[in-house]
């Protein structure tokens, strides 16, 4: 005689679709949450970063907008971090009822994601790249001409660039928060791949 069955009796393919659909709006959450966090740090890094030199008793002031690739990274972090921060109600939402916000728009908000997702992950690759690039050819001529000044005898002179050296170290902590965010994004943009795709498997 059989066993009737029981609720404990479940389907291990219909268990796993189940745990399945409650991870990926956590994981979502959770890499928007990242991507505004590491975002949010690397503009306050980057703004407050400054530095003053003294040189032949002039005074110079040196700040991040003073630099075309430094701006362009700075613009790059606030226009990631303004989406980041418009999809996370939405994240939220998604983790506490269990499905997207939308309902017959849902469509078009899934091609939204995934269009956007993709174009600013691809706006903060290029502001990581930027920044990267504009630090290391700095720091490599301030390098040279420090080593220069000291050949020289400018002691002075070349102790007061080097507090140049720290400006550029948190441009670099700062772009490197981008990056995070970055790859972040791009898991973000192959999620919306998937949820587009599973969604157009569904109907």
């Amino acid at each position: 005689m059989s066993k009737p069955s029981t609720s404990t009796d479940q389907d291990p393919a219909a268990a796993a679709a189940a745990a399945s659909s409650k991870l990926w709006p956590s994981t979502i959450l959770l890499l928007r949450l990242v991507t505004f966090l590491f975002l949010f740090v690397s503009i306050v890094v980057l703004a407050t970063d400054s530095v003053t030199l003294t040189l032949n008793l002039r005074t110079v002031h040196v700040r991040f907008n003073d630099i075309y690739a430094y701006r362009y990274l700075l613009s790059a972090a606030v226009i990631g971090c303004a989406y980041t921060l418009l999809q996370i109600p939405f994240a939220v939402y998604f983790v506490s009822v269990g499905k997207r916000m939308g309902g017959p728009r849902l469509q078009g908000l899934l091609h939204f994601d995934l269009l956007a997702d993709k174009v600013v992950a691809l706006v903060l690759a290029t502001g990581a790249g930027a920044g990267f690039g504009a630090t290391g050819d700095f720091k490599k001529i301030l390098d040279s001409v420090v080593d220069l000044l000291d050949d020289y005898g400018q002691f002075s002179t070349a102790e007061s660039l080097s507090k140049l050296d720290k400006f550029f170290s948190l441009v670099h902590v700062s772009t490197s928060f981008v990056l995070i965010a970055c790859f972040a994004m791009t898991i973000l943009s192959v999620i919306s791949t998937y949820a587009l795709v599973n969604r157009g498997a569904s109907t």
